[in-house]
């Protein structure tokens, strides 16, 4: 991954990127990083590696704007939990928002 951060702005659009050891979990974490990413565009899977052409320049965004990351936090979770939760609430659907919670809490 760390190599991925630090050759990627030199690669050329149209480039070919390959991630080996996607077996492994830092490479699967860089495949479904790039997955979710529309600077890069899946081309080829192997047994132990992924291919991904660059197809745009985003690589410059904030971690905290990047859509895996974004997807992948708390706080966006939360936030949308609270809002059902309140939705339910005023429209004085009790019983389903107590089953919402009940099942949240089972997964923990």
């Amino acid at each position: 991954a760390i190599d991925w951060f630090y050759t990627a702005p030199m690669l050329k659009r149209g480039g070919i990127m390959i991630i080996d050891d996607v077996h492994v979990w830092t490479g699967l974490e860089l495949k479904r990083f790039l997955s979710g990413e529309e600077a890069w565009k899946p081309v080829g899977e192997f047994s132990r590696s992924s291919a991904y052409a660059k197809v745009g320049e985003d690589h410059g965004l904030e971690w905290c704007n990047q859509p895996y990351v974004v997807r992948k936090s708390r706080m966006p979770r939360l936030m949308r939990d609270l809002r059902i939760s309140f939705s339910l609430l005023s429209r004085g659907e009790l019983s389903l928002w107590a089953q919402k919670v009940k099942k949240k809490l089972k997964r923990g």
